[in-house]
């Protein structure tokens, strides 16, 4: 199963991914309910043959992510009561008596990643109604100040050009293991589906592809899977401000598509404690005294 993005390749740095369903989906599928609580990803990924993967390097990062968890943030976002977002990068949740401060950006990136490395090689996909070439998209990034780029980084149009070089060159595995696809012209034709009906700002795809061949570990297996996993959750972390496919903005999207996947997927890393992703700002019996002293 796949979906059909209309993405115009002029439009790559600024327009939005406007998705239509294609018309090989099958009856099921179309007629499926529009509910996003509905539609969760354990219910996605049972219509998906799925592969097994006996990579040790991939078993070893999974199992990172396991010894890692902090079984009292574990049990927080399991059981947590979305309250309202803030801004697209914060959000409050409640568990029990006390009240969260959360960095949705931080925490979906995480959880994203260990989405990637958890459902490895078993990602349906988005394809683009335009391949965009990765050269474009490449200068695109370079002639943005946020590149950090300079004379002595070298010529733009070459940067670029290597760029492209490097993608094509490992295209195969990116689509067999991530369901990136690119082909030998290379031009970007497809990315994977993470959450159902969620799709990241298509402004950022320039930044995603120049990072994917400047920061991936492209030496070692295992280093390869961890720093490609990041850098494709990264990219899928940014939540578009405008309104999506279904025509709902990203405070929706936060609410029905983002905070249930995290409620259902995210298992909290120890560092989580200390890096500000997740803040105690209140404990309502501690309020409900403040508020008997006025």
């Amino acid at each position: 199963m796949y979906y059909v993005i209309i993405f115009p390749v002029k439009d790559a740095e600024m327009g939005a991914l406007d998705v239509v369903a294609d018309t090989e989906l099958d009856t099921e599928q179309q007629n499926k309910k529009t509910d996003i609580e509905q539609l969760t990803n354990i219910e996605f990924l049972s219509r998906i043959n799925r592969v097994e993967t006996q990579l040790i390097s991939v078993i070893e990062l999974r199992r990172e992510i396991e010894d890692n968890c902090h079984k009292g943030l574990r049990e927080t976002f399991a059981q947590h009561v979305y309250v309202g977002a803030i801004s697209p990068s914060q959000a409050l949740i409640q568990y029990s008596t006390k009240l969260f401060l959360c960095d949705t950006k931080k925490i979906l990136t995480e959880m994203l990643y260990q989405y990637i490395l958890f459902n490895f090689q078993n990602f349906n996909e988005y394809i683009f109604n335009e391949k965009i070439s990765i050269f474009e998209l490449a200068t695109i990034c370079l002639d943005m100040p946020e590149s950090g780029w300079t004379p002595e980084d070298g010529d733009k149009n070459e940067l670029a050009r290597k760029v492209s070089e490097i993608l094509v060159d490992k295209s195969e595995m990116l689509k067999d293991y991530f369901s990136v696809g690119i082909d030998t012209e290379g031009n970007l034709y497809s990315i994977p589906i993470l959450i159902d009906d969620y799709i990241p700002d298509s402004r950022a795809l320039p930044f995603f592809v120049t990072r994917l061949a400047a920061e991936v570990d492209w030496s070692t297996e295992k280093g390869c899977f961890r720093t490609f996993s990041r850098e494709l959750a990264a990219f899928f972390a940014n939540i578009p401000k405008e309104t999506n496919q279904h025509g709902k903005d990203w405070e929706w999207v936060t609410e029905h598509i983002i905070y249930p996947a995290i409620k259902q997927c995210f298992i909290p890393p120890k560092s989580f404690i200390d890096n500000a992703a997740v803040l105690e700002i209140a404990n309502l019996p501690n309020l409900y005294k403040v508020f008997e002293r006025c």
